[in-house]
This record gives structure tokens, sequence and C-alpha cells, in this order.
């Protein structure tokens, strides 16, 4: 902190609280300066004293600390500590745990501060980040046979370490000599150290696997059962360099050189359990060069090709695996057997999907799985028969969405991490971004701001949590808003249907008789007949007896009459189609009996349409009687009206009159050419048993 609180208003603070049964105590970076009597008195109950990030530069910042007779472990990483004598306290006090970190202290006075540590009780020791330099024979000389457990020199800018310089050490030693410049011909020391248990040399640049013998014997490393060498130059390992390790259990050769396993390299490591070789330069796994009762195995970021099988195969008892970059033939036999495998970490884009089911149908134990970089499209199936599945991962795919029936699985696990995918933002990825958002989950989904839209456009690095689109079924809207419309038509057309259904059967009649090759006869041309006759069979007594002869025999007009006209095995439509085109006029006898008949009423609708076709005056009303008012349809009605008809006079004076007016409507016009008819008047009578008018 920038501005230091006062030693006197942090004692009095910590003074009024009630810490009597207070072990543990954090002022890290508080702008501490100084622990005064006071503060110290108020501490004597705490066992755990941390004071990271103060500034106690002063050498009497800390010396009250000797009457916290209880305190066991002290933390001053980072604190401005110049030497030894600010720390001088720690010579009353029976602490096991120290940790003097990144004070830039001199290899002197890390030595004092050693030296003044009770042998006795001290177990940890963590120096690192200071400016050790070399250590010699006597650097731990105060501490001859105590049981020192743990020892750190992280990034002490160590050069070197004396053979004899931890040979005094009684304890079960775990040394972490990390981020250090000790050359691999230094490495004695650790033979020496006979009873070291964990060895940390990581990001040393050594160029070689440490060969730990002693004479040719390796009883001086028999204890050792950790060995990390994490970010070496390491490009070989040789079975004989590491013979001496049989004990061990964990080895990290991570971030290191080595291209070839040499075959049996770590065979005889019969006790070995977690084995890292991940992000190094491996092309091949030598045979038999890995122990079959491996648990662990770490081959991220490497080349390995194996066209065969690989000595992986055979590892019946891993529990964790992790490859990426490999390309191996037979990926279904890889995991053949695999039933104690709970973690898997897979990154390859030379899988098919096929085979990762496979994969994943033969480790149903998974609890944990990682896929990466392999440019799967879609979820593989298999994942959901995954019943101890807990932990997620499938960054970097090239999968677009995360189906419906997917996401009851995403519910009983712990993590989900879908980072780096081309996600499709439509209404199929909807059900995903609502599970999302549900507060209760987010905890369990990691790198949601790297999960997000990738098309369309619109929403293209939107995070798929704030994802959001009106995916509502609009079905039940627009269906009704086209169907009532449509409903509405139909029913508009189906009531014009009805009352103009005889001009609309007449022009379907006229477009299939023009079809079969009818044509309506224009002026000019000749007509078959003078008059279509139309009427009713119960007045067809008065048609043949009375108007045919006065028509046909007295005046050489040429009538046609369905009764004895219609051509035989026709359509009867098509038939009075063609007689009303054949014929000059239409003569429509207008009787009660008349309006009451479909037909008749059919032959006056196509009567009148031919009228407004040809438009010329084509027919002529003849009223035989009296016809009811109920009885007469609108176009009866309307004809009555507008055209004048002739009326079958009741007695003898008007009859004259009658045929004078019918033949005067009937005359010809100049011009008009009459076909000779094909049968002899008064002849066929061809009456259709269908059509009875």
């Amino acid at each position: 902190m920038s501005n230091k609180i006062p030693a006197n208003q942090i004692a009095e603070a910590v003074c009024s609280m009630d810490l009597s049964h207070l072990s543990y105590a954090d002022f890290t970076a508080i702008g501490l300066n100084r622990i005064s009597t006071k503060m110290a008195e108020c501490l004597q109950s705490s066992r755990v004293l941390i004071l990271n990030q103060n500034d106690f530069s002063n050498i009497t910042s800390l010396s009250s600390l000797g009457h916290v007779k209880n305190l066991k472990r002290i933390d001053v990483t980072g604190s401005h500590i110049t030497g030894a004598a600010t720390l001088g306290f720690i010579r009353e006090i029976q602490l096991k745990d120290i940790d003097i970190s990144d004070n830039n202290l001199p290899t002197t006075e890390v030595k004092k501060i050693i030296c003044d540590l009770d042998p006795r009780f001290i177990e940890t020791i963590d120096a690192s980040g200071n400016q050790i330099g070399y250590i010699g024979d006597d650097f731990f000389s105060c501490l001859a046979k105590s049981k020192v457990k743990e020892l750190i020199l992280r990034g002490g800018n160590i050069t070197g370490v004396s053979k004899l310089a931890l040979g005094n050490f009684l304890g079960a030693l775990n040394l972490n000599f990390a981020d250090n410049l000790i050359p691999i011909e230094d490495l004695s020391f650790v033979t020496a150290a006979i009873h070291v248990r964990s060895l940390d040399l990581s990001h040393n640049k050594l160029t070689k696997f440490p060969d730990f013998k002693l004479n040719d014997s390796c009883l001086n490393i028999k204890h050792l059962v950790e060995l990390h060498l994490l970010g070496n130059d390491i490009s070989r390992v040789e079975e004989e360099e590491a013979r001496c390790l049989y004990r061990l259990e964990v080895l990290i050769l991570k971030r290191n050189k080595i291209v070839v396993l040499p075959d049996r390299a770590f065979r005889n490591l019969t006790r070995l359990r977690q084995l890292s070789l991940g992000t190094n330069k491996l092309e091949r796994l030598g045979q038999n060069s890995l122990p079959n009762q491996l648990r662990e195995l770490d081959l991220v970021e490497n080349d390995l090709q194996y066209f065969g099988l690989s000595p992986i195969a055979g590892l019946n008892k891993l529990y964790k695996f992790g490859t990426t970059g490999a390309d191996f033939i037979n990926w279904r036999g890889l995991f053949i057997n695999k039933t104690e495998l709970q973690s898997l970490h897979i990154g390859s884009g030379r899988i098919t999907m096929n085979h990762l089911n496979d994969i994943l149908r033969n480790v149903t134990s998974l609890k944990s799985l990682r896929l990466e970089k392999m440019d799967i499209r879609e979820i593989p199936h298999e994942i959901l028969h995954l019943k101890h599945l807990k932990s997620l991962t499938l960054v970097s795919n090239k999968i677009e969405m995360i189906p419906q029936h997917f996401i009851p699985k995403l519910d009983g696990l712990k993590t989900v991490n879908l980072a780096f995918n081309p996600f499709a933002c439509n209404c199929s990825l909807m059900p995903f971004s609502n599970w999302l958002r549900n507060a209760s989950r987010l905890a369990t989904v990691t790198n949601l701001d790297v999960t997000l839209c990738f098309s369309p456009a619109s929403y293209k690095n939107t995070p798929l949590f704030n994802f959001e689109k009106d995916c509502r079924n609009l079905l039940p809207i627009i269906l009704p808003s086209v169907l009532i419309p449509l409903v509405l038509l139909i029913l508009v057309v189906t009531a014009v249907s009805v009352q103009y259904r005889g001009y609309i059967r007449y022009a379907c009649m006229l477009v299939r008789a023009r079809w079969r090759g009818y044509d309506a006869l224009n002026e000019g041309r000749s007509f078959k007949y003078d008059t279509f006759v139309s009427y009713n069979r119960e007045d067809a007594a008065w048609v043949l007896r009375v108007l045919r002869p006065k028509l046909e025999d007295e005046v050489g007009y040429q009538i046609c009459l369905h009764d004895r006209d219609f051509t035989v095995g026709e359509d009867i439509l098509d038939n009075i189609i063609m007689s009303i085109d054949e014929s000059r006029k239409t003569i429509l006898v207008l009787s009660d009996n008349f309006a009451k008949s479909q037909w008749c009423q059919l032959e006056m609708s196509l009567a009148q349409h031919k009228l407004f076709e040809d438009n010329r005056d084509v027919l002529i009303l003849i009223r035989l009687g009296e016809v009811a008012e109920e009885n007469m349809t609108r176009t009866m009605r309307m004809l009555m009206r507008t055209k004048t008809y002739i009326t079958w006079p009741q007695n003898e004076e008007g009859i004259d009159l009658f045929w004078r007016n019918l033949i005067f409507a009937l005359r010809r016009p100049p011009g008009v050419l009459m076909e000779e008819p094909e049968w002899p008047i008064g002849g066929a009578n061809a009456r259709n048993a269908e059509y009875v008018n």
C-alpha cells in the first residue's frame, strides 16, 4: 500500500477484538512497517502469522514477535527483509514453518536465518527468490541431524550445490530446486541426501536425464518416489539412466525435447504411477518403454505416429490419459480394456466421428472428457451414455449447435467448456442459450466470454448467454389470418357460383365444346337451323302438332327439336350447345311447366349467354300460358320484363297475328345461308332417355 497505516492504529484495531482463540492471522499487504509490543501481546494465541508484502526493512520492526510463543508458522514473503537481524525473534520460538521468499537476501543472510531456527522443530523452509548463488558444504550445517521435511529454494539463482550440502538431513526430504541454474554435473548432492523423497529440478536447463548412480550403486536414491524435470532441455532418456529410479511413482518430463523414447526406457520402473511426457517432440514410443501399471499418462502436444499397435494399448490400468497431435491408425484398439479410465483428453483432427464413438463406448467409467481441435461438427452421441461424466470440454472444434436432447446431460455435469466453436445462433440454439442464462448453472460453464456466436453476421461475437431471438411458433397466428380470408373467399365464390351457376356451366361447356372442335358460327356463315326450340315435355303436343308444322311445313323454316334432332350417343350438354350454336334463333316456349324444369332453365341460360356472346338478338319468347310468379327464376323474370314476348292466343281471332309476329321474328337476314338437312323433316325422333324437359 502506498499509504502506511501507523502501527499503533493497527495494534488498537487488533486488540479491540477478542483474539484469545485466534490461531490464524493474515495481515497481507496492509502497509505494516512494525509489529508493536501491544499488538504482539494481543496475538499470543496465534499459531500462523501471514505478513506478506509489507515493509519490514527496519531491523527492529519484528522483534516483538518473540513474545508470541505459540507461533509455529510465519510468512514474510516480499516484505523487504534485509537480513537475519530482522528475524532474530525466531531464536526465541519453536517455528515449524518459515517462508522468507522474494526478499532478495544474499547467501550469507539466508544461512544466518537458517542457523537461527531451532533444528528440533523446524520442518519446512522456503527461501525461494533470493540471491543464494552457490550452496557450500556448510550452508545447512546448523540443521545437522534435523528432521526438515521440505526445503524450497525455487528461483534462487543457485548455480551449484556442494555434494555434501544435504548429507546431514535425517528426515524424508522434499527438495525443490526449480527455476535455478544447477548444471547436470552438480547433481551428486542428491545421492548424498539419502532420504530425499521428492526432487524438483524443473527449469534448470538440464540437457541430460539425471543419472543418480553412486559408484554404480542405487542405494543412496532408494527413497526417491517423485521426480520433476519440467521445462528442461532433455532430448533423450536411456534405460540405464533410469535404472536407479525403481521406486519412483511420479515422473514429470513435460516441456523437454525428447524425440524418441527408447525400448524399455521406463520398463523397470515397476512402481511408476504417473508419467508426463507432454509438450515434447515425441515421434515414437519404443516397445516396452512404458510400465504396465501406469495410472496417469500425459502425451499432450506431441507428434506420435503409429501404423500398428501402440505400446499404450497394453496399459490397462490407466486412470488418466491425454494425447494431442497424435496419429494412431488403430484408435479403437487403443482403448480396448481401458475399463478403469476416468479422465480422457484427445486432440487430433485425424479421428473420425465413428471411431470417436467407438472409443467412448469402451470407456464407460469416464468422469472427465476433453476433446479439442478435432474438427468435430457435432457432439458425439455416446457422451449421452457416460453415466459417471462430471466434466466436459469441447473447445476449438467446429460445433455449430447443441441439440435440445443433449441439454439434460449438461444438468448432471459440474464443469462445461465449449469455447471457440463457430456456433450458429438461430432458433435451434435457443434452448442451450436459455440453459446458459440459468443463474444456477453459470458457475458450471467456463470461458463464457469466448463462447460466442459465429453466424449469422448480425449476431457474430455475441456471447451465447446473451443471445436471444424470438422463436415463438407463429403458426397459430398466421394460420387463422390465412384460413379466415380463404374460407371467406370460398364462401363468396360458392355464393356467386350458385347465383350464376348457369353462366358458369355454359362457359365451361362452351370451352369443352370448342376444345372438341365446336366453333360458334359467326355472321356470314351458314346455319344448320333457323331456330332451336326449348320446351317442356308437357308442352310437346303444342310444339309438335302446332308450332313445327306451321314453321317447317308451311313456312319452310328448319327447326331443331331435342326429341328429334339431338345426336344419338352424344353428351346431352354437348347436344344443347351445338344446337344453340348451329341455330340462328332460339325459341323459348314459356309456361308454368317450363319454369319448373331444370333443363329448360339451363337452355334459357345458355341461350341468354349466346345473346351476349354473339351480340345479336337470338331469343324469341313465346308465352304458352300463365306462369306462376313463385315458379319464375331470376333469369326468366328478367327476360320477360326486358324482352317483348309473343303470347299464344286463347281465341281464333289472335292466331293470325301470332303467326305473323313469330314469322317476322324468324325472318332470315340477307346473306344468311341454310344447310341442307341430313334427315327428312319429321324424321329422327332421337330423344335421349336422360333428357326429359
